[in-house]
């Protein structure tokens, strides 16, 4: 079956809402959309008929959870044919990798669910939060501190979210609800500790929540939301460090992040980090990579470059540096972004 006979096939079921010639709207079996209404229908499946480099997309407009379209999907919404799943699972594993086996590049991930504790006006919380002030210049709004995932008193993280104390002894967990400020990695999996006092040895921990033994998530990532169906220009923005993409996003970007994948790769590989979103089905003209570098660490963009190539445009690959400092984790007059040719 073809894209445009796959789309006809589930158009014409009842509870299926016909969006456009391209694009399909079911209600979300993730959420379940809102549960005061029944007729909400925020599933959206975009088949991309005419753009055979894509697999088929799913974005629900509730939870914001997207990614590739797959069988699994279809017996969610009590479809059970042979023929479209076979279909399926050709064009996802036509949406091949850079190596040139065709393998599926788009396999879904989910993070773990998590909630912050509110915020206390205590002398340990509001000292790090005048410290993320200093750093970027920028008084940030308290209502942006939860998708911002800053974790601002660790210990009480963890209890609001009933997550077992770690293998990190009694000493070392409380310096880090102390003295450090962490961020929550793409998946919830990890916290990305930062010594504001400048006192000890380590400046940066990586605190594993759940124990994982993947490291490859360990990156971070603001929550936004993301419309991977949309024709505009999709930007994925990626830094160094946590407080270097808080300084691009209030001090370059002016805090206008519409369609934008904000992150830092905390010590971690660019590549992995920009490839989880390809995963999700993030490829084609539309997606731009906007690097931003450290002064003092010279990555080899013309081969992360390379290696993104059968997924993105050549020329809608960035790397920036500030001319003024370091890095971008700074306030605003200390930041002159210059482009580098590559």
């Amino acid at each position: 079956m073809t894209r445009q006979e796959i789309y006809d096939r589930l158009a014409s079921e009842p509870d299926v809402v016909v969006q456009n010639e391209d694009q399909l709207r079911v209600k979300c079996f993730l959420c379940c959309d809102a549960e005061k209404s029944t007729n909400k229908k925020r599933f959206g499946i975009k088949f991309n008929i005419h753009d055979p480099d894509k697999p088929i997309q799913y974005n629900c407009f509730n939870c914001f959870e997207h990614g590739a379209f797959t069988v699994e999907m279809l017996h969610q919404m009590d479809i059970y044919d042979n023929e479209i799943e076979s279909s399926i699972r050709r064009i996802n594993k036509q949406c091949h990798s850079d190596d040139g086996k065709h393998i599926n590049k788009y396999n879904n991930t989910k993070e773990i669910p998590i909630s912050f504790p509110p915020l206390t006006n205590d002398s340990k919380t509001l000292s790090k939060i005048k410290y993320l002030y200093s750093r970027i210049g920028y008084k940030i709004p308290i209502t942006d501190f939860e998708n911002l995932k800053i974790i601002f008193n660790l210990n009480d993280f963890l209890r609001h979210n009933n997550i077992p104390v770690s293998s990190v002894n009694y000493k070392k967990r409380v310096m880090l609800d102390n003295d450090y400020v962490g961020w929550l990695s793409v998946n919830n999996e990890y916290a990305i500790m930062r010594d504001i006092t400048n006192s000890h040895y380590l400046r940066y921990v990586k605190y594993n929540l759940y124990n994982v033994e993947n490291n490859s998530c360990g990156f971070y990532a603001m929550r936004n939301q993301l419309d991977i169906m949309t024709d505009e220009d999709i930007h994925i923005i990626i830094t160094e460090g946590p407080l270097d993409i808080l300084g691009v996003r209030y001090n370059v970007l002016d805090n206008n992040i519409h369609n934008c994948i904000c992150i830092a790769s905390c010590n971690g590989s660019f590549i992995g980090a920009i490839k989880y979103y390809i995963k999700k089905g993030l490829v084609g003209d539309n997606i731009i990579i906007d690097c931003y570098q450290d002064n003092d660490t010279r990555l080899n963009f013309k081969s992360i470059r390379s290696e993104l190539l059968p997924f993105i445009s050549p020329d809608n690959f960035n790397v920036y540096y500030n001319t003024k400092s370091k890095d971008f984790g700074v306030p605003k007059k200390l930041i002159e972004r210059d482009k580098l040719i590559i």
